[in-house]
């Protein structure tokens, strides 16, 4: 029997073992880190990152769609590829497009991003837009003041809810801002045909009316409860709610209909000319080319 704690010489063979077993360790250990340090690549690894959709919006450029999230923005390339646009992380809160590759978006930097970080202030991206499709941001305004949740353009005027002080601003050129009113929100739509008219979502989920540009709300005792987002369309106004289901108001009656149940929370509505586009929690991206009667997938988040 060996005696306890007795040395045992290693033999060659074991030190040829062990030094390949180390080797094949460190290999492994270099491509783990090399994968997880590759944030320049498409498909599934991109993919994956595509968590929380807070805006969508069609490139009239390339006629592709465009998901704005909380690491960053993507291009929707098929049912299973999200592709990172540009090297942005930041938190895209807010996000519209607003001609053939020009977006406007609004939210919070990347832990990198310092360009977009003024010191002393919050980490707030005001306004910011891009010419390039998404690919490079500058900052337009309201940089380290204001996080704006909604951004619509309509007629050539920006309409925006800035989150941190409870606002509704107007802006005609993205540098100047007026304020319409202070009203806590959660969403902000603009009737796409008269910029006078808006909707809204309370932080109670009831639907809010104006007809004064902003100035003032009422709440509309017939639209659906839970509202999360809603967004206003030339066929009518869109409610996504807490709850999973999507209403929608006949433009002509005013009559809600329920659309669909999704089983998931709706983060993000579409409204184009003719379609409608759903971001669904733990899901992905749903569309529909005739009213909400059948749906196809875009985008699988499970894939």
């Amino acid at each position: 029997m060996m005696a306890l704690g007795r040395h045992i010489p290693r033999q060659p063979e074991d030190v040829l073992v062990v030094g390949f077993f180390l080797a094949v360790v460190a290999a492994t250990a270099i491509v783990v880190v090399a994968l997880r340090e590759d944030s320049s690549g498409s498909g599934q690894g991109e993919s994956s990152q595509l968590v929380h959709i807070h805006g969508l919006g069609i490139n009239p450029e390339d006629d592709r769609l465009y998901a704005a999230s909380h690491r960053g923005l993507f291009r929707i390339d098929g049912r299973d590829v999200a592709v990172r646009v540009g090297e942005s992380y930041q938190d895209t809160m807010g996000f519209t497009v607003a001609g053939p590759d020009r977006f406007l978006a609004s939210g919070h930097p990347g832990p990198r991003e310092s360009d977009f970080q003024l010191e002393g202030k919050p980490p707030l991206l005001g306004l910011i837009e891009s010419t390039d499709a998404g690919a490079n941001w500058t900052s337009r305004s309201l940089l380290g003041q204001a996080d704006l949740h909604s951004l619509a353009l309509v007629d050539g005027l920006i309409v925006a809810y800035d989150s941190t002080k409870s606002r509704v601003l107007v802006s005609p050129n993205g540098t100047t801002w007026q304020t319409r009113s202070e009203q806590p929100l959660r969403d902000l739509t603009v009737n796409p045909d008269d910029a006078t008219q808006m909707a809204a979502i309370d932080p109670e989920g009831n639907l809010l009316r104006s007809g004064d540009s902003g100035r003032t709300w009422a709440i509309d005792p017939t639209g659906p409860g839970s509202g999360l987002v809603v967004r206003w369309g030339r066929s009518g106004i869109w409610v996504g709610g807490a709850d999973g289901v999507l209403h929608n108001a006949d433009p002509i009656s005013g009559r809600w209909i329920m659309t669909r149940g999704f089983g998931a929370p709706i983060q993000a509505l579409l409204i184009t000319k003719s379609d409608v586009y759903v971001a669904i929690a733990g899901q992905g991206i749903m569309r529909s080319g005739n009213q909400g009667e059948r749906w196809t997938v875009v985008y699988d988040q499970g894939s």
